[in-house]
């Protein structure tokens, strides 16, 4: 994606996948405005058209193409708050095709981050219907571009539901790169309006997370046999070598050595052996600027790397387990945070932390009843060998902890129970310090991906109790297991300043959602990000 180079240019550029092979030969145009039938509305309607219009010569055409429209809006009695999409064909002269997209007027300037993500990609889809397209224009409403949320949103909407897996497919579909220029129009005085100095500061942040986001969905939709411990470590190195981030990758000797007992437990019966990676992003000073004294906090990213989940012998059901290789997406959301973080260069210190392990079956396997001792030496009995996911947690906890973490934040694909009391469209998560679940719902807004505050009950300590270890893996009763599990992992952290995500529902979609493709979404990636710029900008 990249600022259009054109003189007087108000454009974007954004390189699209068209989705077929059929041969282009027209442009589309779509605008984006609102619809009514007052006579007001009607010449709004017909003005907008027009300038949309206005790149060809054939100015009696054009005007009769406005016409046509404003007619359509008036036969079917569309009014402000239609949201209709109107189609017009081909038109020779013109060598063009139509399509006018309806908004509600009153919600130009108050629409969510996620209703502008939902019109892109909308957008996008009818895009993709129309075939015979070999450049697109869209022409959305200044109004609606002018917040910063709104332009950013909309860029990123685009460009994450072009994303397609797509690498095991012998014949894939046909793939052409489509061109869409996005232009900003006044609704008022039907004129182009250029975007602001700073949009090629934003046209950068977005391409950055969006690459991210596709970092994390990738690795997420690799298939079991060529994502695990090792593959994912390799590509931490080579992501290390890209973008100026300091790695140290702990061996399963290592992990011995430093006696990571949950690690060790949940990858014991497993050939691929268990790793943890730890990427670390430094701030990289421009040699033209003073650096400001002011104290940065040091950020923690942990997240959940169970490349495969059998279940150990705790054995899940066939069923269960297929989708299994989407265990690892805290772990992939963590990485795609830090590949994002080094490219825009945040300017505090970011630790990312990814245990990563099978659980796998075999004679060596951890087996329910057994004692493990936990990096910070604290005795769990395992009860159930498919709680694994808080066990390789705790280990990376207390070692971002030791490492003198300011701010820790863990995403996990953590426990059916948060599915099960939200559903698939937030995550739940826990924090101590309210200013930091604070600033996670703000920057989880902006992203575009919704969350959701559940509680830490001091009470559900208790369910944990064992007799035999300072704890047990599961609790003693049925309920709660998300409060349960967030409960176990607290006993690892002992700073104020901690977030545990568990995105066990919002990880990974069955069917195109309004706002992603089929397959892994990549969640947690782009509101980490913001999360470390504000924490950052605090200081």
């Amino acid at each position: 994606m990249k600022k259009s180079t054109k003189k007087d240019s108000t454009a974007i550029e954004i390189d699209l996948q068209s989705g077929r092979s059929k041969s282009k030969d027209t442009e589309l145009v779509v605008l984006v405005t609102p619809l009514g039938t007052s006579r007001s509305d009607l010449k709004q309607i017909e003005e907008l058209v027009t300038t949309s219009l206005s790149s060809h010569k054939n100015k009696s055409d054009i005007q009769r193409v406005a016409s046509a429209v404003s007619d359509l809006v008036k036969r079917r009695k569309l009014d402000k708050d239609s949201s209709e999409t109107l189609t017009i064909d081909v038109l020779p002269s013109l060598n063009q095709g139509l399509i006018v997209q309806g908004i509600s007027k009153d919600s130009l300037t108050s629409l969510e981050p996620y209703s502008v993500r939902k019109l892109a990609v909308k957008l996008l889809r009818i895009i993709r219907k129309k075939n015979n397209a070999k450049s697109v224009k869209i022409f959305v409403p200044s109004d609606l571009v002018a917040q910063e949320d709104h332009k950013h949103g909309f860029l990123e909407a685009l460009l994450l539901a072009d994303y397609r897996f797509s690498r095991y497919l012998t014949k894939p579909a046909l793939i052409e790169r489509l061109k869409i220029d996005i232009e900003a129009i006044d609704l008022n005085s039907y004129r182009l309006r250029s975007f602001d100095k700073e949009f090629s500061q934003t046209v950068k942040r977005c391409s950055a997370l969006v690459k991210g986001t596709n970092i994390a969905r990738e690795q997420v939709n690799l298939p079991p046999n060529d994502c695990n411990p090792e593959s994912v470590t390799n590509l931490c190195r080579t992501m290390a070598r890209q973008t100026k981030l300091s790695i140290k990758v702990y061996s399963e000797s290592e992990l011995t050595r430093i006696k990571a007992g949950g690690i060790l437990a949940v990858g014991a019966a497993s050939a691929r052996r268990p790793r943890l990676a730890k990427l670390v992003h430094t701030h990289q000073k421009s040699s033209t600027r003073r650096s400001r004294r002011t104290s940065k906090p040091k950020i923690a990213i942990v997240g959940k790397g169970v490349t495969f989940d059998s279940g150990g012998l705790s054995l899940k059901a066939a069923k269960a387990m297929e989708l299994m290789k989407f265990d690892m997406a805290g772990a992939a959301a963590v990485l795609g945070a830090i590949h994002t973080v080094a490219e825009l260069n945040l300017g505090c210190e970011v630790r990312a932390y990814l245990p990563l392990v099978e659980n796998m079956i075999d004679g060596s396997a951890t087996k329910p009843g057994d004692i493990i001792t936990t990096l910070k030496g604290k005795t769990v009995e395992v009860l159930n060998t498919d709680a694994e996911g808080r066990l390789i947690l705790a280990d990376a906890l207390t070692l971002a902890e030791r490492d003198g973490a300011d701010v820790i934040i863990d995403l996990a694909t953590l426990t059916g129970a948060v599915v099960v009391g939200l559903g698939t469209h937030l995550a739940g998560f826990y924090g101590r310090d309210q200013q930091l679940c604070n600033s996670l719902e703000r920057a989880a807004e902006r992203a575009g991906e919704r969350v959701w505050r559940l509680p830490l009950v001091p009470e559900q300590r208790e369910s944990l109790r064992s007799s035999w270890a300072d704890l047990r893996n599961i609790s003693a009763e049925p309920w709660g297991g998300s409060i349960v599990a967030a409960t176990f992992l607290g006993e690892f952290v002992s700073t104020q300043k901690w977030l545990h995500l568990d995105i066990a529902g919002v990880a990974y979609s069955e069917r195109d959602s309004e706002v992603l493709p089929k397959g892994a979404t990549g969640f947690g990636v782009r509101t980490l990000v913001r999360l470390i710029e504000e924490l950052a900008d605090q200081g």
